[in-house]
Order: structure tokens, then C-alpha cells, then sequence
């Protein structure tokens, strides 16, 4: 018996592994860059009703533009494998509802019904978001209690961010749960890879008896070098008054200037008065009004707003 041509058994061989072809191997494809591949197998896949496959075509669909982008489609995917159980699909359900996106009104109260969901089901992230809409008073009373509870079991799920959330709150001198030795310790967690968490230690530390200029200059600098423009100022204030580090002029003038350039008042406030004075820098009116008068001009963004708390 003659065997079958060549092109026949290639196309068994290339057919077979296309029908086996899973989502897992659909966001390998991803990863690549290959998503006219990736959404074929992920269309074939959502069609069999695989929540999974709906999950991500309809982010795929709804965020990145690759291939077909339909905010309404991917949403109605999302829809879909959120209807079949899918905790991930509720969450981005939530996320959307909750930044308002493609719609016109953020909607809360559909974000806090899919956040639960997703809650009760063990979910971190929507525990954390949970956690936002009881500390800003989003669809709900503006709650501490509650948005600590929150924050704690999405920390306990291993949502690292949730760290500063709690610490934040333990900072809040007006709030029943006001506590700056909880909050160092729940800060101290993420401070090297969380820049709000290590300046706002640094603002503690600056009141704190017992914290030395050495911890005070690790963690504006930690705060500065994770690209947190707020600490420059006091960084700059560090290199420039010897606090926790030897003093070194040129690094605070190029941090000043640094700061001054992304828009910190502070900073322009600073490099004015330097100027004006001839101290360290040679004295220059001129160069000292154009300071003063981009600081009276600029729109910095204060340390209320660095928290982002919705976020």
C-alpha cells in the first residue's frame, strides 16, 4: 500500500496541532507579539464557551488595538466568562466600571457589585479596590474600618501595593485607626520598590524623634531614585544642608535644577533664593526673578496628590 504524499500528512500534522492548540499556547503567542495567531486560537476557543479563552480575547480586544479593536465586543466577552465564574473576568468587569472607561460615567456602584464578587472569592486586587471605595467614599460612606479590613486581606493575598494603603491610614492623625508604629511596619515592607511608600516613611521619620538622618536620607533617596519627583526638593535639601549624608553642593544645585525642570515649586523656590543671595551659585537677579516667576506659575502637583488614593 502506497503511503499517503507528503502534503497530506502535513496537513494532518500541522491541522492535529492547530485543533489542539490551547489558550495557554494562544498567550505564548502573546508574548510574542504574534496576536493575528494568538486571537485565532482564542475565537476558536471562546466559541466552545472556554471562559478562560473569552477572558482574554476580550481583554485583547478591548485594551490593546491589536488586530480588532471593539470596546463594546471585548466587554460583551468579558461579560461572558464572567457569567460562566471567571474571578478574573468579574475584576476587569469591576476595573472598568470603576475608571469609566469607554463609558460615560464612572460607574461605582457596578464596580463595588464585581469587586465583591471577586472578594468573596478570594481575589487580592479586589479586595484592594474594595478597600479605595471605603477610604475616597466611592458608591459607600467613607469607612477607615472597613477599607483597613480591606487592605489587609489583600496584603494577606499578596497584593504587595496594599502595604502603603495600610500604611497611609495609620497615618491619618484624624482616623480611629491612627497608628505610626503600624504604619512604619507595613511600609517598611515595600519601601524599596514603592516609591510613595518610602517618601511617606521619610516624611515620618522627619517627625520622629527616635529616626536618624541616616534612615530619613535612605529613604527620600530611595524614593527619589525610584523616580518619585516629589522627594527631589528634599533630597536636594540633604546633599545641600549635610542631613544624613556629606555634604555636596554640585549634587544638590543639579538636583534643584532637576527638580525646577519637572516642575517642582519647591525646587524653583530654592534655586530663587540661591540666586538672589550669590549663595553657592554666583548672584544673579535676573536668573533669581525667573524662578520666583516660574514658581508663581507652575501647577505642582502637592503631596495629596502623589497618594493617588483611587488607585
Amino acid at each position: 500500500m502506497r503511503g499517503l504524499p507528503f502534503c497530506v500528512l502535513l496537513f494532518i500534522i500541522i491541522g492535529t496541532n492547530s485543533f489542539a492548540a490551547s489558550v495557554e499556547d494562544a498567550m505564548h503567542l502573546v508574548e510574542e507579539n504574534r496576536f493575528e495567531e494568538a486571537i485565532h486560537i482564542l475565537e476558536l476557543e471562546a466559541n466552545k464557551n472556554d471562559h478562560e479563552a473569552q477572558y482574554e480575547l476580550g481583554k485583547i480586544i478591548f485594551y490593546s488595538g491589536k488586530g480588532e479593536k471593539d470596546p463594546t465586543k471585548g466587554a460583551n466577552l468579558l461579560r461572558e466568562a464572567a457569567s460562566s465564574g471567571n474571578i478574573k473576568a468579574i475584576r476587569e468587569l469591576g476595573l472598568i466600571y470603576y475608571n469609566g472607561w469607554f463609558l460615560d460615567v464612572k460607574r461605582y456602584d457596578a464596580a463595588r457589585a464585581m469587586f465583591e464578587i471577586g472578594a468573596n472569592a478570594g481575589d487580592a486586587e479586589s479586595k484592594y479596590y474594595l478597600g479605595n471605595m471605603y477610604l475616597s467614599g466611592l458608591d459607600v460612606k467613607i469607612d477607615h474600618n472597613k477599607a483597613l479590613y480591606y487592605y489587609k486581606q489583600a496584603s494577606l493575598s499578596g497584593c504587595k501595593k496594599a502595604n502603603f494603603k495600610i500604611g497611609y491610614l495609620y497615618c491619618i492623625e484624624s482616623s480611629s485607626v491612627y497608628n505610626l508604629r503600624l504604619a512604619k511596619e507595613y511600609l517598611k515592607k515595600i519601601y524599596k520598590e514603592s516609591a510613595p511608600s518610602s517618601f511617606l516613611l521619610a516624611l515620618i521619620c522627619s517627625d520622629d524623634d527616635g529616626c536618624s538622618d541616616e534612615d530619613y536620607f535612605k529613604y527620600i533617596k530611595t524614593s527619589h531614585d525610584l523616580g518619585f519627583h516629589h522627594a527631589i526638593a528634599r533630597l536636594a535639601d540633604c546633599y545641600f544642608s549635610g542631613i544624613g549624608v556629606q555634604r555636596d553642593f554640585v549634587k544638590a544645585i543639579n538636583l534643584y535644577k532637576e527638580g525646577s525642570f519637572l516642575g517642582n515649586v519647591d525646587c524653583m523656590n530654592k534655586l530663587a533664593y540661591l540666586y538672589a543671595e550669590g549663595i553657592i551659585v554666583p548672584c544673579d537677579q535676573r536668573m533669581a526673578r525667573s524662578y520666583l516667576n516660574r514658581a508663581s506659575c507652575a501647577s505642582d502637583n502637592k503631596v495629596d496628590m502623589f497618594f493617588d488614593l483611587e488607585h
